[in-house]
């Protein structure tokens, strides 16, 4: 969204955009057996392995762990994954930040927020040879309502099946869903292996002129309905 205009002094403009939006439970009920193995992947898929601001499947810290992970897995997609999630489930404290950490300091502090450690699990799969890529936008703060959202990021990755075929799974390491999301999230904006558009979604706000201009953003649900029930086995 492009706004142009004057402000002066304490002016403010304001821009209300209204949406209306269907959004399903991801799940996937995808076993180790089905998936395929990390050398099925066409080329179509490289820009998903490589470097980006704050994915950093080169750093030596971060290969070592995905050698590790990949050890005994005979190469099995769904199994590396798994093995990665365990990690940062077993190894990371949630802890709210604000600028993206780099690999090297989530590893060092052991903790970090979901951007942070979805970053690191995204480096981590690729340099496991593993396409995976960052999904950003926002989620309700708290179960009690969906009135008051923050921003939230989820990490998904290219799995192919023993049939030839491949499918997309999601897993979110904030809130420690492994192959599945609840619908209570709005996506903004999904990694399309540029290095450069995942920085410009964090810093998306710019302004000219002498003055120092600043934004919010608020998000509110102004009615929703919900179909259906689901169950998830522990």
């Amino acid at each position: 969204m492009l706004w142009e205009g004057h402000i002066e002094g304490d002016e403010r403009a304001e821009i209300s955009v209204s949406y209306n939006v269907t959004v399903s439970t991801i799940i996937s009920d995808l076993k180790a057996e089905g998936a395929g193995t990390i050398d099925q992947y066409p080329a179509a898929y490289d820009d998903f392995l490589q470097d980006e601001w704050k994915v950093e499947p080169s750093n030596t810290q971060v290969q070592e762990l995905a050698t590790q992970f990949a050890n005994g897995t005979g190469g099995n997609v769904l199994r590396i994954l798994r093995n990665i999630f365990d990690y940062i489930m077993g190894n990371f404290t949630y802890v709210l930040g604000t600028t993206p950490k780099s690999c090297d300091q989530t590893l060092s502090y052991g903790y970090g927020d979901c951007d942070d450690l979805g970053l690191l699990y995204v480096s981590i799969a690729r340099a496991a040879g593993i396409p995976a890529w960052m999904e950003l936008g926002m989620i309700p703060r708290s179960s009690d309502g969906l009135q008051d959202w923050g921003g939230h990021a989820w990490v998904n990755a290219l799995v192919p099946l023993s049939g030839g075929n491949y499918t997309v799974v999601t897993v979110d390491l904030a809130n420690g869903y492994y192959l599945w999301m609840p619908p209570y999230r709005l996506s903004e904006y999904v990694d399309n292996g540029d290095p450069e558009d995942l920085k410009a979604f964090y810093f998306l706000f710019s302004s000219q002129g002498s003055g120092r201009a600043s934004f919010t953003q608020d998000i509110s649900v102004a009615s929703y309905s919900e179909q259906g029930k689901l169950r998830i086995e522990a």
